[in-house]
């Protein structure tokens, strides 16, 4: 198996993409080795409805910036949101514009990923907010939450409906109408992805954990025989994890 078609981030930066959650910066591998970094502020943090004051989204834009410099590779940042709630994800996205606009020649190579959550009934809302960074001269993409997903009400755990979160996610592509946009699958699951590959819809990229767990007897075998959950990483590398859980996916 090669490396595959679209940026897979990961936490071991296998084929050099590096994911990070803030505020790590410490990478796995040498900075040589990086390709590029996907930068996210976690599901606990999008959580916390209303956690995110000035203070801490001038901290984290600083952290993105400290990220970009200190590698020297593109980065992917999501925009900070609040799951399960668009009004108030839209106004924290309008929200941390004001800070990095205010050092937008900065911000060349940083790609910002607008998260979006409940874009059912809120299509156009999220439509002004990207056009907004966009008028401002940065480059924005946008997320779509693929783990559990809540493009839509009610929220649906990907791991127990995986073709659903395949669906939502194409839906969600074709609502919001802009075909050359990048879009990013945030903490995709492998059947999901299987599935939008299989429908010939390819992401621009994602990232995922779920590459770490036992993915099949063999990998058991020969990583763990002791039957833990988690690979042991004294006795496979991490591109063997991946590259056995990219088996049927590509």
């Amino acid at each position: 198996m090669g490396e595959p078609q679209f940026p897979i981030f990961n936490r071991d930066c296998v084929f050099g993409y590096c994911k990070v959650v803030y505020p790590q910066l410490r990478l796995s591998v040498k900075p040589g080795d990086v390709e590029s970094i996907f930068a996210d502020i976690g599901l606990n943090a999008a959580l916390q409805d209303g956690g995110w004051g000035a203070a801490q989204l001038r901290r984290y834009a600083s952290y993105l910036l400290k990220l970009r410099d200190l590698y020297k590779v593109p980065v992917l940042a999501v925009v900070p949101d609040i799951f399960l709630n668009a009004p108030k994800n839209t106004a924290l996205a309008r929200e941390f514009l004001k800070v990095v606009s205010n050092n937008r020649p900065r911000w060349g190579g940083v790609r910002f990923l607008i998260v979006l959550h409940v874009l059912g009934g809120h299509v156009s809302e999220y439509a002004d907010v990207i056009a907004e960074y966009r008028v401002s001269g940065l480059d924005v993409g946008v997320a779509i939450p693929s783990k559990v997903s809540d493009v839509r009400e009610p929220a649906i755990a990907c791991k127990e409906n995986p073709r659903a979160c395949a669906e939502r996610v194409i839906w969600t592509v074709n609502s919001i109408g802009l075909p050359n946009i990048h879009v990013h699958l945030l903490g995709v699951r492998k059947q999901t992805l299987r599935s939008l590959l299989a429908w010939g819809y390819v992401p621009s990229s994602v990232d995922t954990d779920a590459y770490r767990l036992v993915s099949s007897n063999e990998l058991r075998r020969s990583c763990l025989g002791d039957g833990r959950y988690m690979i042991d990483p004294n006795r496979c590398s991490p591109e063997t994890w991946l590259k056995e859980w990219l088996k049927g996916v590509l």
